[in-house]
């Protein structure tokens, strides 16, 4: 008796979010800003600390292969305000000489808070050159693993909190790993979301990484501040995550990560409607894309979750072609292999597999009507037609007064017989295969009467013409 075989034990379904997380992932990038400048007081005086320097970090993401990234817009127009915090800083410290702080309220000078109000409020930043511009510079890090790449950014156009609070940047690259955008129309409260970004806190208990972390939660509200419309959710972000995607479960980008309340605790954020992105990118001619290896990169997650690891390994196999370094993909496609070691492929769904029996039937039966018609049709142009006998003579058996036309209505085609009665002619007409009657093959002398074979032309007895 032969032995059953064990039925491999199937996959567990992956959960939306790990889906959903695994689209955004490739696109989502880690942007490292430093800024440079002095702090001139409203007396005149430079605070005499030397020239300011301070770093920060965001999250973002790529909306165009060609290098083209989006974050927050204080990501990209911090400087002033960095620059700020050190200065006051360095006076809480006790750092900056006492004189160089006439007129600022003394009480203030160990109150960060307040005194970073006041130095917003009245002083002011400048570059190396007196009046200019503080010196920013911004680098865009992207990658995985041990494959990191790090390029420098321009701000192409930057909008602060209170006017939206999103930024373009731009880095010299192709073929970046893409984000796909979301509409306004696809965000309803309850909309489940994930918000994506590179938390600072995690630096200071896990190892350094690129791979971002993914807050759950949902759109608690639309609504507006000011004049800007902004969504209210309940995943939690928190410093470094600014900039990063908020994303809706079927990976598209539904906002940026934007702000939270001071001195909330709980859970309560805002981000940038995705909106106010698209019509940056349109003012400044950019369009919102997928490249042609984020195309197979999904093509190779969406075979991957539904259990065909064999497509999914190929697909995977296809954008390490063309994108060595795509973030991520090598270790799916050493899941997908160990998937298809434990689990094997999923078996076609069931529709698909009535379908292609249905296809293979209904292609067997044309080909076999085909061949019945070519039968017949050959057997119509070959076949002899039944020669009219005299009247009252009929094939052998044939009752009285039963004439060849009746019998080859027996056997006309489709068993219908034109008018009159007589089978239609379906070709030339054979000789027939049996003699006529005997008066068929006989020429009577005109003369004497005598019966003579139908070739002859004198009688055989009297030798008249016949």
């Amino acid at each position: 008796m032969a032995l059953s075989q064990p039925t491999p034990t199937p996959k567990p379904d992956s959960n939306p979010e790990e889906v959903a997380a695994a689209y955004i992932r490739p696109a989502v990038v880690f942007i490292q800003a430093t800024a440079k400048g002095w702090v001139r007081l409203p007396n005149g005086n430079l605070l005499d600390s030397g020239y300011f320097e301070s770093g920060w970090q965001c999250s973002g993401f790529v909306v165009n292969p060609d290098g083209w990234v989006a974050t927050a817009g204080h990501c990209g127009t911090g400087a002033e305000e960095a620059i700020l915090g050190q200065a006051v800083q360095a006076i809480v410290d006790g750092n900056v000489e006492p004189a160089r702080l006439e007129g600022i309220d003394p009480t203030k000078l160990q109150d960060a808070p307040a005194l970073f109000d006041v130095a917003v409020a009245n002083w002011r930043v400048e570059g190396e050159q007196g009046g200019s511009s503080p010196q920013i510079d911004i680098a865009v890090l992207s990658g995985s693993g041990d494959q990191i790449d790090a390029q420098p950014a321009e701000v192409v156009e930057a909008v602060p909190p209170d006017k939206g609070d999103v930024a373009l940047l731009r880095v010299h690259q192709s073929d970046m790993p893409s984000a796909q955008l979301g509409a306004d129309a696809d965000v309803a409260v309850g909309t489940a979301v994930l918000a994506v970004g590179y938390p600072a806190s995690t630096e200071m208990v896990t190892d350094p990484t690129l791979d971002p972390t993914s807050k759950s939660g949902k759109i608690s509200k639309k609504s507006t501040s000011g004049t800007v419309p902004v969504y209210e959710m309940d995943a939690a972000i928190s410093e470094g995550m600014s900039g990063g995607p908020t994303i809706a479960l079927d990976g598209k980008v539904l906002g940026i990560n934007s702000f939270k309340p001071t001195g909330e605790t709980q859970a309560f954020n805002f981000i940038a409607p995705s909106s106010i992105l698209s019509d940056m990118l349109s003012t400044n001619g950019v369009e919102a894309t997928l490249g042609p290896t984020d195309t197979a990169y999904r093509d190779g997650l969406t075979n991957y979750f539904a259990g065909n690891y064999t497509a999914a390994i190929e697909d995977f196999d296809d954008v390490l072609a063309a994108s060595p370094g795509y973030p991520g993909v090598a270790d799916l496609k050493q899941d997908a292999a160990k998937d298809r070691d434990q689990y094997g492929d999923a078996a076609p769904a069931a529709g698909g597999s009535n379908l292609t029996w249905f296809v293979i039937g209904g292609v067997i039966a044309i080909l076999v009507v085909v061949g019945l018609l070519t039968v017949l049709m050959r057997g119509r142009r070959g076949g002899a037609t039944p020669a009219a006998a005299p009247a009252g003579a009929g094939p052998a058996g044939a009752a009285p007064g039963t004439g060849a036309a009746q019998s080859a209505s027996t056997i006309s085609p489709r068993g219908a017989s034109p008018a009159g009665g007589q089978p239609p002619h379906t070709g030339p007409t054979e000789p027939p295969t049996s003699s006529p009657p005997e008066t068929a093959q006989r020429r009577f002398c005109s003369q004497c009467g005598t019966a003579n074979e139908s070739n002859a032309k004198f009688c055989s007895s009297c030798g008249k013409p016949v």
